[in-house]
């Protein structure tokens, strides 16, 4: 009977870059905490501004999508959207 496979660099050289390119396909596509690691690694290859360039924010919406409903649903607070149009927020 043959011995646990250790999970080391070795190891996972080993099994050669199309296998594992598949793994971490596999494992990005039903793990979102991982696939936004990956996405981070592969932006860190092209410099930091890449990085910053990552907008999967885990199924948040865009900004301007989150004002424009949190304007629909509270518009009618008049003196905090006063505030936040004198500070350039709004």
């Amino acid at each position: 009977m043959a011995g646990k496979t250790s999970l080391s660099p070795e190891s996972l050289i080993a099994l050669g870059t199309d296998v594992l390119a598949r793994l971490i396909l596999e494992e990005a596509e039903g793990n979102p905490a991982f696939r936004k690691r990956v996405k981070a690694a592969l932006a860190g290859t092209k410099g930091p501004a890449a990085v910053s360039d990552i907008n999967d924010l885990d199924g948040l919406d865009p900004h301007d999508a989150y004002r424009l409903a949190l304007r629909q649903s509270h518009g009618r607070k008049t003196s905090f959207w006063a505030q936040v149009a004198a500070q350039g927020a709004g």
